[in-house]
């Protein structure tokens, strides 16, 4: 029993330091069109294999230990959920009132990782429109009060504290709905 802890021991990488961290993080900002891209005719498994190489050579031409691309893989799908969690606090407590000390930024690397992956993968319900809501029906005369009602949407998700998480989803799922429905029958007409 003893025998396969020592073994283990041996097998086990060290911890990524703060340096190596950020510096993969740039590596797969770099590459990160090719690693979440579609697969096409122009992306294949091989691209987004290829892309996880390329940036395991680039650490260790860099002197940082020699991981291989699963263990780089690995890696970015552990930060990324850590970073939406420790992001997504941070703009909760920082839109709380009442007063009291700010909360503390989040690190740096969970700005840079949710600048990679972009805002939506982070706060998912507040402030999204659906398609096609965010912009004016084209050729219709009431172009402006489209936008202007999609915008009290927006609105409606933060103006009652006072209802529920689950009340104000729905609510705001109807109107976009309802928003939905009438664009598109604007549009068939139109």
């Amino acid at each position: 029993m003893a025998e396969s802890g020592e073994k283990h021991q041996s097998n086990r990488f060290k911890n990524f330091t703060r340096d190596e961290r950020d510096v993969f993080i740039s590596l797969v900002a770099e590459n990160y069109t090719t690693i979440k891209g579609a697969f096409g005719s122009s992306l294949t498994f091989a691209d987004k294999q290829n892309a996880w190489e390329v940036i395991a050579e680039s650490l260790a031409s860099r002197g940082y230990q020699l991981r291989s691309k699963e263990q780089l893989r690995k890696k970015w799908y552990d930060l990324v959920p850590d970073a939406k969690k420790k992001f997504s606090t941070y703009k909760r407590e920082e839109g709380k009132t009442g007063g009291g000390p700010r909360p503390a930024s989040p690190p740096s690397y969970v700005r840079k990782i949710v600048d990679i992956i972009g805002m939506g993968a982070v706060l998912p319900l507040k402030g999204i429109c659906p398609a096609g809501l965010g912009t004016p029906v084209e050729n219709d005369s009431n172009a402006d009060e489209e936008t202007i009602e999609v915008e009290s949407v927006a609105e409606a998700t933060t103006a009652d504290n006072s209802e529920t998480t689950s009340r104000k989803r729905k609510a705001v799922t109807e109107l976009m709905l309802e928003e939905q429905v009438r664009i598109r029958r604007a549009v068939e007409t139109g």
